[in-house]
């Protein structure tokens, strides 16, 4: 699903030095960001705050707290234990969206209304799964490419809209209610 594309870690930290250092260090296997108190990262993996630092109250339970003296083997442990260990609560976890109920381990999208259910693909379980993490917001297609799929924003495909496609006559012959909302902006999963 979403295992070949670059994790996205934000450093929320404020150590200028401490910040450089770990932008080069995770920078190598991850897509790192610096972002600053008060900014938004609800579109990151995981977010790396100081232990006791004045940004530790706006915890999003994927946080990952820096202790010092910093221990570079055991800060690289750290950060692969906390996304696998996210990925796989998301994977376990039962999302309700609207009129519906996705179980991404199972690959299945059901209507509560009539209790039917259809089988989902890798693909169309990976755009679910992810519209889910990013329900705030309105994902563009790029982003979806970009998380999904590994694409660079810039190929031309219409691989995601095909999918978006049949996702949806998928969802169609269990209910009639809308999950996926389509703006000029990208798409929104509908809670």
């Amino acid at each position: 699903m979403e295992e070949n594309r670059k994790k996205k870690i934000a450093l929320l930290l404020e150590d200028e030095v401490l910040i450089s250092v770990l932008a080069d260090l995770l920078g190598r296997n991850y897509d790192v960001s610096v972002i600053g108190a008060g900014a938004e990262s609800s579109g990151c993996d995981l977010r790396i705050v100081q232990a006791g630092g004045k940004n530790t109250e706006n915890k999003n339970g994927h946080d990952l707290e820096l202790d010092m003296p910093l221990r570079v083997g055991a800060l690289l442990d750290d950060v692969r234990h906390a996304l696998l260990r996210r990925e796989g609560e998301d994977m376990r976890r039962e999302f309700e969206t609207g009129a519906f109920v996705f179980h991404p381990a199972e690959k299945s999208l059901l209507a509560k209304k009539n209790g039917q259910s259809v089988q989902l693909t890798e693909k169309e379980t990976g755009i679910l799964l992810y519209l889910c993490r990013r329900s705030d917001v309105t994902v563009s297609r790029a982003e979806l490419l970009e998380n999904v799929w590994s694409y660079n924003a810039e190929i031309n495909t219409r691989t995601l809209e095909t999918h978006i496609y049949r996702l949806r006559r998928k969802i169609e012959k269990i209910s009639s209610s809308v999950l996926i909302e389509t703006t000029d902006a990208g798409y929104k999963i509908l809670l």
